[in-house]
């Protein structure tokens, strides 16, 4: 006489290990109970994020032979670097504007950029944290670590109490050079000072 064919409960994982499903066969006799469906997932390796309410629906509404999500872990939440926002433009025009009838706007070119005493010319956005996660098996899942930058460097402005806004020291030229940010009461132009230049607004000495 042959074995007979008992159909046993199925439990799979997605392949990320973030979901787990559970498959019921009908039982021959005795309904199961929430405390038997854990156990046969914790058999199965899941760990984690089981949900009873899940498991007692397909008790009570007889939910056999099909896929039912049981189980979830917790996503990770990804944080964000720290940042600057500038508050001057640091992109200047050297080519002058082209009009709609071929001639060019000389006054179009923007050579130097400006700034007023106290004005605020940078604001720092810290790193924002993000929160690791978890996955069905019980494991954790890692986040990266947010990185923070270091402190403006240059001269011609200073950083406030808050550690987050800098202001210029003084009206003038503003400007970044290798990476820093340099404020001078001083604006040199090579050459003449005329048309090709452009409009020159400065607050200081021309020379």
């Amino acid at each position: 006489m042959g074995e007979q064919n008992i159909s046993m409960p199925k439990v799979r994982i997605s392949t990320d290990d973030m979901e787990a499903y559970l498959c019921l066969p009908k039982p021959s006799e005795a309904l199961y109970t929430i405390e038997q469906l854990e156990e046969i997932l914790r058999t199965n390796g899941v760990n984690y994020g089981i949900n009873r309410e899940a498991l007692k629906q397909m008790i009570e509404r007889e939910m056999y032979d099909m896929d039912v999500l049981v189980a979830e872990g917790t996503p990770t939440a990804d944080g964000t670097d720290g940042y600057y926002e500038y508050h001057f433009s640091r992109k200047l025009s050297a080519k002058p504007k082209e009009l709609p009838d071929g001639s060019v706007d000389y006054w179009s070119i923007k050579s130097v950029e400006t700034v007023k005493k106290d004005q605020v010319i940078a604001t720092y956005h810290p790193a924002q944290m993000g929160m690791d996660g978890i996955n069905v098996k019980g494991k954790p899942i890692y986040v990266k670590k947010a990185r923070e930058l270091s402190p403006l460097r240059g001269k011609g402005f200073t950083r406030l109490d808050d550690n987050l806004t800098y202001i210029a020291s003084f009206d003038g030229k503003i400007q970044v050079q290798d990476g820093r940010i340099i404020i001078q009461q001083v604006y040199e132009i090579a050459g003449n000072a005329d048309i090709s230049i452009g409009y020159i607004d400065f607050r200081g000495d021309v020379i």
